[in-house]
C-alpha cells in the first residue's frame, strides 16, 4: 500500500510511522494502518487529505509505484524524500515496466537529495 503523508510531520498510526512524502507500506503496516485509521483523529487527518491512499484510478489501493500511471507516480516522486525507497522504486521500474519518464524523475529526486543546491543548505555556523 502507497501512502502519501501531505504534512510536514512524522505521523504515526500505530505502529506504522509515516514520514513526510510517500511511504510503502507491507501487508503487515497496511493491516496497521488500516485498523488506526478508524481512530477519530487520524480519520481526521485523512479526511482533511494529509494522509492520502495513494490509488490506482480504477477503485483499488496501489501497491507499489508500479500500480500508478506515469503522472501520478511522478508527482508521488516529487514528494519523496526517503532514499532507500526512491533507490526501490528505481530497481522496481528497472526490472518491470521500465517507465522512461518514472525513471528520470526518480534518479533526479535522488540527486537533488544527495546533491543539494548549496544556497539551500542550512550553514549552522552564520
Amino acid at each position: 500500500m502507497l501512502v502519501h503523508n501531505k504534512g510536514n510531520y512524522i505521523r504515526y498510526f500505530g505502529d506504522v510511522r509515516l514520514l513526510p512524502g510517500a511511504n510503502e507500506l507491507d501487508e503487515k503496516q497496511a493491516k496497521e494502518f488500516s485498523e488506526q485509521a478508524k481512530n477519530k483523529l487520524n480519520a481526521a487527518v485523512i479526511d482533511r487529505k494529509e494522509v492520502v491512499v495513494a490509488s490506482t484510478g480504477k477503485g483499488k489501493e496501489a501497491a507499489s509505484l508500479e500500480d500508478l500511471n506515469a503522472n501520478d507516480a511522478m508527482l508521488l516522486i516529487a514528494d519523496t524524500f526517503d532514499l532507500v525507497l526512491l533507490e526501490k522504486w528505481l530497481t522496481d521500474e528497472n526490472k518491470g515496466k521500465k517507465r522512461v519518464t518514472v525513471i528520470k524523475a526518480i534518479e533526479e529526486q535522488a540527486d537533488e537529495i544527495k546533491n543539494p543546491n548549496p544556497d539551500d543548505v542550512v550553514n549552522q555556523e552564520e
